[in-house]
């Protein structure tokens, strides 16, 4: 997530920082937010739509708010599994990367 971070701030992109609540961020992703003023969205705090059915707050947030989810993963991590196999279920565009 970090060299994602820097890479897409350094070129000038628009980076907004998710996660499932405002505890949740690394050392590392912290220093970037404050050295590239990169928001921070708390999933918890956000107001989402009814209805729909979502592993967590943070996936239903990236399901209604983002155009397209970009997820890096070790094969392992089944918050992330469960993330992809409901994007791809759901019909989103999502580019899955395996580290």
């Amino acid at each position: 997530d970090e060299v994602a971070m820097e890479y897409l701030a350094t070129s000038r992109q628009n980076v907004v920082v998710v996660g499932y609540h405002s505890f949740d961020i690394s050392p590392r992703a912290l220093q970037l937010m404050e050295k590239y003023k990169i928001p921070f969205l708390d999933a918890q705090k956000e107001q989402l739509p009814k209805g729909i059915q979502a592993p967590s707050e943070r996936d239903l947030l990236f399901l209604t708010k983002s155009d397209l989810l970009v997820v890096f993963w070790d094969g392992t991590s089944r918050g992330t599994h469960e993330l992809i196999d409901w994007y791809s279920q759901s019909g989103r565009d999502h580019i899955v990367g395996f580290i």
